[in-house]
Order: structure tokens, then sequence, then C-alpha cells
């Protein structure tokens, strides 16, 4: 089998973000583009470190235990659903971790005592639906832990935006 170009290797040639705009704009022929950046000048927190733990789902929860133990420090864990929240919030209860729960069918009192538990705790455990991913300044929070990746980009974002560590269980 004979190659095209005389059995040479193909040339690669590497392109700069600019040079990679012009020629998709000159292949599809446009004339006068106007190019809009809708990247948000900050994605996620600057000093974040991210990693990811691929398990078996009838072993999250010894995962997510076990990185309790061997990390102290406030954290949040996502979870995408209510029963989900109150699973683990038993679970974690048994386990003498004292989590505080936090979902959309909590009363506000409720809610708003569990947040000031956790921000007044420097080892707190906040188990958690979206509705904490959005609109709450907790300061020193350590670590965020995806339990259940979220459904969006945007809530992956949003779950965390100041923090210094986050952790995704697939």
């Amino acid at each position: 089998m004979q190659r095209r170009n005389g059995g040479k290797r193909p040339k690669f040639i590497k392109q700069t973000p600019g040079l990679k705009i012009q020629s998709l704009i000159d292949e599809l022929g446009i004339s006068q583009p106007k190019i809009v950046d809708i990247t948000r000048s900050q994605q996620t927190a600057q000093n974040l470190t991210e990693c990811r733990l691929i398990c078996a789902i009838d072993q999250k929860d010894y995962y997510l235990y076990y990185f309790l133990e061997r990390h102290p420090g406030r954290t949040i864990v996502f979870c995408n659903s209510i029963d989900c929240v109150k699973r683990l919030a038993t679970l974690f209860g048994l386990l003498e971790c004292a989590p505080l729960p936090l979902h959309a069918n909590m009363v506000q009192k409720q809610r708003l005592k569990n947040l000031e538990r956790f921000r007044d705790n420097p080892n707190g455990l906040l188990i958690a639906t979206d509705v904490a991913a959005r609109g709450l300044d907790i300061p020193n929070v350590e670590h965020v832990i995806h339990y259940q990746v979220p459904r969006t980009s945007e809530n992956y974002v949003h779950r965390s935006d100041v923090l210094h560590v986050r952790i995704k269980m697939v």
C-alpha cells in the first residue's frame, strides 16, 4: 500500500486560536465576519483543584465517607434530587458526621438555620440540591463534592464558583 504523498508523513501545522478562526471563516466563505466572545471572564474559581473518582454506583457512599474522614473541612455534597439528599443525610447522620440537609421542600426557616450551622462549623457537612448552588455566600468552603453530576454545565460552574476543591464522583 502506497501513500498518496509519496511515502512522506502528512504535515501538521500548529495554528493559534486566531489562525483557526480565520481558516474557518475562509472555509465557510464568510465576508465581513463579526466575532462575539460569549465566554465569561471567570467561569470557575482560579485556585480550584479538580479531581475525578471513578467508582461503581454501589461504592459511592463508601468513597464519600472515606473522603470526609480523610479530608476534614467545610464540605458541600451536591445531589440532583431531594430523595438523594434525604438518604445521604440519614446515612451520614448514622455515621455521626452531623450532616445538614438543604433542599427545596424544606421550610425557609429550617434552610436558613442549617446554613447558619454550616457556616459556624469549620468541619460542617452540607448535603444539598442545586437550591444551594446559586446566590449563597458561604465563606471558607474547602470541598465541593458532586455526588451526582449536575444536569447542566451552568449548575456545575455555580456549584463550585468560589471553592478550592471540587470532587466529581462518576
